[in-house]
């Protein structure tokens, strides 16, 4: 399919955030009472996350856009869920589970199925649980009962393991120590802390150990999701390249990872405002070179990789060994496009450089069924004259259903 973006102007509602979403539709399901998540987001991650816990025993009942929740108190003696193409969902069900049911399996759809989930294996067995997977990869069979309280967990791999430990020893009786080393996406990790927190949970922290308590009664009060950086994240480079754009919706005071977008696009030369609460990105002249470390989002790599294009500049994006097992290898992915469109790169050791030359020439690119990609390759088309040919759009139900519809009426394009 064709694809081609002009000048990106004009107003956007940002869609929440399924990270939001998720860790919310957990912690109604932990909690002791029943609580209502406003603004809930029909992506494909956050229907799965519902149906998942739908067969655990939880009820909700929709209302428009908000989800009124039941919590099931009693366990299920076995389960086989289908986490469809969520990895959150996948890495924090994997341990919530064992509040929810004696054992369960796990399986997972399209390229979840390829993924290696060696982190989630290992802190599983530190816990006592018996784990059954296939070399690393779905389905996971998880049964026994937890026997280990005093962990000491890498996270070098990513938080979201982590969380879904949390989530599950603040539920479980026990007298927990858990020391983390090494932590990537610190951001994501604190962000359900403080979610935990405000549902009731109470825990000491000394240097990088937490020292807490389990069966803590929590309760979600009633609560909306919030906006998500992460799917702003492409019309905010697209508005830096080439336009303005002002964005509803989106929370200054929060700790998604993917904020730090706003530094590197005013080190890019964009002009950053918040104006009565709404953000407000317009185009840089210059188009200055800029650096970014991505060990704590790299969920940004796709979309920075263009705004690295558009530059006529070096480049730098480090953090980048944290690419390949996503939905796609991500690297490799976008090393191919850079390839494809004759854009001079280099890597080395955890660092990208890329010499932009401010333009694109049309390519046919691959998204690999990922929806950053996606998203990124589409971007491209407003630095190219003669648009850029993508071959998958189905890819973007998994997080932002109408991003194609507001990237046509945000550039005045056509497909």
């Amino acid at each position: 399919m064709k694809i081609k973006g002009n000048n990106y102007r004009g107003t956007l509602q940002a869609p929440g955030s399924k990270s939001h979403a998720q860790r919310l539709l957990l912690l109604a399901c932990l909690s002791k009472k029943p609580s209502q998540i406003a603004g809930f987001h029909k992506s494909a991650d956050n229907l799965s996350m519902l149906a998942a816990l739908e067969q655990f025993g939880h009820k909700f009942q929709e209302l428009d856009t908000t989800i009124m929740v039941q919590p099931n108190k009693h366990k299920s003696s076995h389960l086989k869920i289908d986490i469809g193409e969520s990895g959150f969902g996948l890495r924090t069900l994997a341990f919530v589970g064992n509040c929810f049911s004696e054992s369960y399996q796990l399986e997972g759809q399209g390229t979840l199925k390829n993924r290696e989930h060696w982190a989630t294996i290992e802190s599983l067995q530190k816990l006592g649980l018996e784990v059954v997977h296939q070399e690393g990869k779905l389905p996971l069979y998880v049964k026994g009962k937890i026997k280990n309280f005093n962990l000491n967990l890498d996270g070098s791999s990513g938080s979201q393991h982590l969380s879904g430990l949390f989530l599950l020893a603040v539920a479980t009786e026990g007298t927990w120590q858990i020391s983390i080393e090494n932590l990537k996406s610190a951001p994501y990790f604190d962000w359900t802390l403080r979610m935990l927190q405000d549902a009731g949970f109470q825990y000491k922290k000394q240097d990088n150990t937490y020292f807490f308590t389990g069966a803590q009664e929590l309760q979600l009060a009633d609560t909306a999701v919030e906006g998500d950086w992460s799917s702003v994240a492409a019309h905010l480079v697209a508005a830096a390249i080439s336009g303005e754009i002002l964005v509803d919706g989106l929370n200054p005071n929060i700790l998604q990872a993917d904020q730090a977008l706003l530094e590197i696009l005013t080190d890019f030369g964009a002009h950053i405002e918040w104006k009565q609460g709404k953000l407000l990105v317009s185009e840089s002249v210059d188009k200055l070179p800029f650096y970014a470390n991505l060990t704590d989002c790299p969920d940004l790599f796709p979309v920075l990789v263009i705004l690295a294009c558009a530059s006529k500049e070096v480049c730098q994006i480090s953090g980048i060994s944290r690419l390949q097992n996503k939905e796609s290898d991500r690297l490799a992915v976008m090393s191919e496009a850079l390839s494809a469109w004759e854009i001079p790169f280099e890597i080395k050791g955890d660092t990208i450089s890329i010499h932009g030359k401010g333009r694109l020439p049309k390519a046919r690119l691959k998204s690999h069924h990922d929806h950053r990609i996606a998203m990124a390759l589409s971007i491209a088309s407003l630095i190219s004259e003669e648009g850029q040919d993508l071959d998958d759009l189905t890819c973007l139900n998994k997080s932002y259903p109408g991003f194609y519809q507001d990237f046509q009426r945000l550039s005045g394009s056509a497909f």
